[in-house]
């Protein structure tokens, strides 16, 4: 420990420091909670809430590090490739974003989202205090077993959601879809994705607790990884487990064994298949890995077996005809979507237009593509006339997140991507192949990983997925050789530090040593700082360092977090045009679809507003349209919101009517050029040409509406319109 004497400094206080290590845990701890959030006062309340309180918690315990950086070298950052891989990424959608096609929406997405650039920087700054936070396998034990702890908790939330039955602290679950289980995720997808990973992250911690393979031991008698012969048998044996007694040994593993059961319950229920096959692909590749490369005979030869099992199951459903598995449909959700599910297979179909649409926009912006989080343009833009013929749906992302990156990131921001993910499942692999006594949660995190991976080919992430998927980077990451040798350094005093490591600095006992120590730090003070007052090293540590970050870290917390969290209750208030624009604007970053709204809703509410007030209060929400525009210039649904407001406008308030209906088309050909095959935009093209009065457009508008093979009902509508359109303005 660096110590002054009283004249010249404050010695440093080990107390202090523990409180910082203590803190930032209880931040890390706390962040696994994010799932658990769900903000009803708020628009979008299983996004917002899960998002504002992630960053917040992202942002208290960051500053917490920083602080305890400047005290404590050994939980500085170690260099490690899957930071600075996820760290370009970061980057890489900045640079897209300003040559994107929004900007705006590129760094703080919206409130259905809250994924933009904003958002990802501070789940990369979790990543890297985990990696530098969480050390040894201990500790990671500990963390990993806190998450399964609150997976198994949303787990039971999902069995009281699924039966109907609720408590009073968690009404919001009443009313939800119990068809497929949303519990307090809000999507069935996002359930399957979790349920997934606890089943996988479950079965790793029981076998390591039941299980545990002994590393071997060194002639100088520490711990190193057993041989890596293949076919060598080890002995079998349990290794301890520091820090917690061995008489827990079977409640604990019968806990992992229920989060088992409960992660394979809330996906069969959630009726996610990409998360089925996620785990179906998770346990292959953790199958194969251990068959080949595991510790202990017996283990290979069960390996084995379940390999051929699972190949068996899958080979039978894919080549059974449907009519031989529709008994099975009504068992579960996954099945009834796996079998012969006409809503399923609209949902693939969209999957893979959505996956064709980004690879056609990324052949057009190769580098730096349309902008992160703008994939709603590329959606609208790359669709053709027979894409849909029915149902028509509107994806702003295109539930395929590799796809999605490419069409909107360019190369510049997937290479970085691809990186991460073929690095990480490196580490994964080379983890488990060392054969360290944490083989089994290794083998676990390899399946996981993969298993995550494949399932992110058919969605997208949000603030409950990017925790899981932090969450394995950085176990994962621990394994990088500059992370692992910063793992080995600890505070002095800390009971949960890695076994076999060592403190990078003793405190001196003897009097004779803190005499001539503070006689040093008398002459180094003396040289590096004024008279009477600590070195400016001290100084940047203890006062001006923790003041600073303090100081941002509140104006960040009121500025980046308050202010959305009020923006996003006050959007639902409902009050006049004036109190609508002042809540819009508590933080406008966010306000394109609360704009959006109010834009339509004062389109079909003019005629009904008092004639001599129509003007003054289209002239309060002009504005607005003017500022929406300004910030999603690319967005279809925007431009169509702005063509009905100023249609209604041009219908309502006579004097202005030339202007406002020139506004009105030029809006309407904007949104039909970014969506020419979109159903919305087809149909505001006839709306507006009816509103002209202009037959020649009315002709070419509803001609070109049915050469696109909507229904049968909007064919003989616009028919029937048509000719009264024909009869009224031919003569």
């Amino acid at each position: 420990m660096t110590s002054c004497d009283d004249s010249a400094g404050k010695e440093y206080n080990p107390p202090m420091d523990f409180a910082l290590i203590w803190a930032i845990r209880f931040g890390l701890m706390a962040l696994l909670f994010t799932p658990l959030i769900v903000s009803p006062s708020t628009i979008f309340p299983f996004i917002v809430g899960k998002a504002l309180f992630s960053r917040t918690v992202i942002e208290i315990t960051f500053a917490l590090w920083l602080i305890l950086m400047l005290r404590r070298p050994e939980y500085r950052p170690a260099q490690s490739k899957l930071a600075i891989f996820l760290g370009l990424f970061v980057l890489a959608t900045l640079v897209s974003a300003v040559f994107g096609v929004s900007f705006q929406r590129s760094i703080w997405s919206n409130y259905e989202r809250m994924t933009g650039t904003f958002d990802l920087f501070h789940w990369w700054a979790a990543l890297v205090i985990m990696m530098s936070m969480i050390k040894g396998v201990t500790q990671w034990r500990l963390y990993l077993t806190a998450f399964l702890s609150i997976g198994l908790f949303i787990s039971f939330l999902g069995l009281l959601q699924a039966n109907e039955q609720t408590w009073g602290a968690f009404s919001w679950l009443r009313g939800q879809d119990i068809g497929r289980l949303t519990i307090s995720l809000g999507n069935a997808t996002y359930v399957g994705s979790l349920g997934m990973t606890l089943s996988l992250l479950g079965f790793g911690l029981f076998m390591d607790k039941m299980w545990r393979p002994s590393p071997a031991v060194a002639t100088d008698g520490s711990a190193s990884p057993a041989p890596r012969h293949r076919g060598r048998r080890t002995t079998g044996a349990r290794a301890a487990s520091p820090g917690i007694s061995d008489d827990l040994r079977l409640p604990i593993a019968a806990l992992y064994l229920l989060v088992i059961v409960a992660g394979i319950y809330i996906l069969i229920e959630s009726g996610s298949r990409g998360s089925l096959m996620g785990l179906a692909a998770g346990l292959a590749a953790a199958g194969i890995a251990y068959s080949i490369w595991g510790s202990h005979y017996g283990w290979r030869l069960v390996s084995r077996i379940a390999l051929a099992v699972l190949a068996t199951g899958v080979v039978l459903f894919l080549v059974l005809p449907s009519s031989a598995l529709s008994g099975l449909k009504d068992l579960s959700p996954v099945l009834f979507r796996s079998v012969g599910s006409t809503e399923a297979d609209q949902s693939l179909h969209s999957r893979g237009v959505g996956t064709r649409s980004a690879l056609q926009a990324f052949s057009e912006r190769p580098i730096t593509g349309y902008g992160f989080e703008n994939y709603s343009t590329v959606w609208n833009n790359h669709l053709e006339d027979d894409d849909f013929l029915g149902v028509f749906p509107e994806l702003d992302v295109a539930h395929n997140d590799p796809a999605e990156i490419l069409s909107t990131t360019g190369v510049l921001g997937f290479t970085p991507y691809a990186l991460m993910w073929i690095w990480a499942l490196w580490l994964a692999y080379t983890r488990f192949r060392a054969r360290e006594e944490s083989q089994w949660i290794d083998l676990a995190m390899l399946g996981a990983i993969f298993g995550f991976f494949i399932h992110l080919l058919f969605l997208f992430d949000t603030a409950s997925t990017m925790l899981v998927l932090i969450l394995m980077l950085a176990y994962v990451g621990a394994t990088e050789s500059r992370v692992a040798a910063r793992a080995a350094e600890h505070t002095p005093g800390d009971f949960l530090a890695p076994r076999g490591s060592a403190p990078i600095e003793r405190r001196e006992t003897s009097r004779e040593a803190r005499v001539a120590r503070r006689r040093r730090d008398r002459e180094a003070a003396r040289s590096t700082s004024m008279p009477g007052t600590e070195s400016w090293s001290e100084v940047l540590k203890i006062w001006i360092g923790p003041t600073a970050i303090v100081t941002v870290l509140v104006l960040s917390l009121v500025f980046t977090q308050l202010q959305p969290w009020r923006a996003a209750q006050k959007v639902l208030l409902p009050g006049t045009p004036q109190d609508v624009v002042q809540n819009l604007d508590v933080f406008t970053q966010l306000g394109t679809i609360s704009r959006t709204q109010f834009m339509d809703v004062i389109a079909t509410e003019l005629q009904n507003i008092d004639a001599t007030d129509r003007s003054a209060v289209f002239s309060i929400v002009e504005p607005e349209v003017i500022t929406v525009i300004k910030d999603q210039p690319e967005n279809m649904k925007v431009r169509l919101a702005a063509a009905r407001f100023y249609r209604s406008g041009a219908q309502n308030i006579p004097e202005r009517h030339d202007e406002l209906m020139a506004l009105a088309r030029e809006h309407t050909d904007a949104g039909m050029d970014i969506g020419p095959f979109v159903f919305e935009s087809n149909h505001e093209l006839v709306l507006q040409a009816f509103a002209e009065g202009n037959l020649v457009a009315i002709e070419s508008a509803v001609t070109n509406w049915k050469q696109m093979s909507w229904s049968d009902a909007h064919l003989a509508r616009w028919d029937e319109r048509l000719e009264d359109a024909r009869s009224s303005l031919g003569g």
